[in-house]
């Protein structure tokens, strides 16, 4: 269990270290070569910017039809009911948090609830295919999931619910929260039992403060909903709320208090921080022209998140020239865009048994990714999708004929090792130095490094006798493409008279790698 927090942390702290401030850091630095405090200060202003203007929101966010009329929850024939579009937020920043908090299986719980709320505050609900479309998962395991929200009495319609669940549905998570917390239950118990992460708790805390304080003694929950820009139902029954801590025999004298005595926040909602050519000129002593530059990279940041397609979520991820042993904080980071559903996704929707749907997604996403020149990680792909990494990689390790590039791993990358010995060849067997083979194949020259030094730390250890298990441990690289390195090698001595690879060609590489052979070897003295 000890390991498997450990695995979790891990995970949760590697999405966290992507986030849009390290991009921009990444980028303030690559671009402009501004680095060090200024960057980190400069990328806050413009997070918060993207934050108070709903674009963060964006990027997590994708287009459903889900069935229009939140009164279809009951069973019924889904096919025959009317359809709307809406807005629902697939991914959030405080995914992470849950995942750390509480792991894998309640952050996918989570997003189930979150998108259900989003579509009930446009007056839809989703169906089972549908909710069988975003998360890899049969429809049972997806319901049972629900079921133990349910219980609490957490209003999240399902069409085709029975009516022994319907019954359960007391009140929306915000409400049903802050309930149980004026009634004296501490909130790191209702945070754990109904998956909400520290930042959403404060969210909703402050947002029922504001109705608390500020709705004048309106009745009128439309009218109040529009003044605050929040969801109509959860203003209605925040306001059914407010009407019982009149009678206060059930609720926590203490927590009354502390709710009387709060201090609303005001909202900022559409407001945003002066990012101006004069602001960032002022205060960070900038060239006007650089200042402009920062403020129109972040124009056309904002313009391709408002092209991104209906389907697509938008994640950052380490630029796939980057070696997987370099730190993320001293690493490009690339925004790319992904396609979560495509049409053929609907297809491929099977209610018993959705391996088939979520092999072809992670296989998209991650071919995605690398045609963007970025390498998704195996924590990026499990928190995209939802899964474990260790699900991930039982995925990957099952698949033999696609191209595949995970930072930090090669699996049955076959156009990838074909290229990598294509570069090895021209090495050994034409003897080109490194600018050489740049011209003639247009690689960067990082990657053909990258590959030369994966294939001379494999010679040097299946030399020593090592297994090839052990091999790939101990160069970070999947057993597979170890093989493949060790049956190459063989392949190139046949065809150069025998031990020339082992002589001539592997010196060359010994003297070109010396640094990462030593620690090979030292890593090869150290106990298992």
């Amino acid at each position: 269990m000890g390991q498997e927090r450990k695995r979790i942390r891990a995970q949760a702290a590697s999405i966290r270290a992507k986030n849009v401030r390290t991009f921009w850091i990444s980028e303030l630095a690559r671009r402009l070569g501004i680095e060090g405090d200024t960057a980190h200060d400069i990328a806050t202003d413009i997070h918060d910017y993207l934050s108070q203007n709903n674009v963060l929101r964006e990027l997590g966010t994708i287009s459903l039809p889900v069935i229009a009329g939140r009164k279809y929850n009951a069973k019924r024939d889904a096919s025959t009911l009317p359809r709307r579009e809406a807005a629902v937020q697939l991914i959030a920043k405080d995914d992470a948090d849950i995942l750390e908090e509480y792991g894998n299986s309640a952050m996918l719980t989570a997003r189930m609830a979150r998108i259900i709320e989003d579509a009930y505050w446009a007056d839809g609900i989703f169906n089972g295919p549908l909710l069988a479309l975003l998360f890899p998962l049969s429809l049972r395991t997806l319901r049972s999931r629900l079921r133990k929200l349910w219980a609490q009495g957490a209003t999240l319609p399902l069409c085709g619910t029975s009516h022994r669940y319907r019954k359960q549905w007391i009140n929306l998570r915000p409400v049903l929260a802050i309930r149980r917390y004026l009634q004296g239950e501490k909130s790191d118990a209702i945070r754990r039992s109904l998956l909400i992460s520290h930042a959403q708790w404060s969210c909703w805390w402050d947002q029922f403060s504001r109705v608390y304080h500020y709705r004048e003694g309106e009745d009128d929950s439309q009218s109040l909903a529009a003044k605050m820009k929040y969801p109509e139902p959860l203003i209605a029954e925040w306001l059914d709320l407010i009407r019982e801590l009149e009678q206060p025999e059930e609720f926590s004298d203490q927590r009354l208090m502390q709710l009387i005595a709060s201090e609303p926040y005001e909202d900022s909602h559409g407001s945003s921080t002066p990012l101006t050519t004069r602001y960032l000129f002022h205060r960070y002593e900038l060239p006007e022209s650089t200042a402009q530059e920062i403020l129109q990279m972040m124009r056309d940041f904002i313009a391709d998140i408002a092209e991104k397609g209906n389907g697509q979520v938008v994640h950052f991820a380490a630029c796939s020239q980057v070696y997987s042993s370099q730190s993320l904080f001293d690493s490009e980071l690339c925004a790319v865009f992904l396609n979560y559903i495509t049409d053929d996704d609907w297809e491929r929707v099977d209610l018993q048994r959705p391996t088939g749907l979520r092999t072809e997604r992670l296989k998209r996403l991650i071919t995605e990714a690398y045609l963007q020149n970025s390498a998704l990680a195996l924590p990026d792909t499990a928190f995209l999708l939802g899964m474990s990494t260790d699900a991930v990689s039982n995925v990957l390790r099952n698949e033999e004929d696609t191209s595949l590039l995970i930072r930090g791993r090669v699996t049955i990358l076959e156009p990838a090792l074909h290229r990598a010995e294509e570069v090895i060849r021209m090495f050994c067997e034409e003897e080109l130095d490194l600018e050489q083979i740049c011209e003639k194949t247009g690689f960067e020259r990082s990657r053909i490094k990258q590959y030369l030094r994966r294939f001379c730390q494999v010679v040097s250890l299946k030399r020593d006798g090592v297994e090839v298990s052990e091999v790939a441990r101990r160069v970070g690289i999947s057993p597979r493409a170890a093989q493949y390195c060790a049956n190459l090698c063989d392949r190139l001595s046949e065809q150069m008279e025998g031990e020339k690879i082992q002589e001539q060609a592997f010196n060359r590489l010994k003297s070109r790698f010396s640094d990462e052979l030593l620690q090979t070897q030292q890593d090869q003295k150290e106990p298992v």
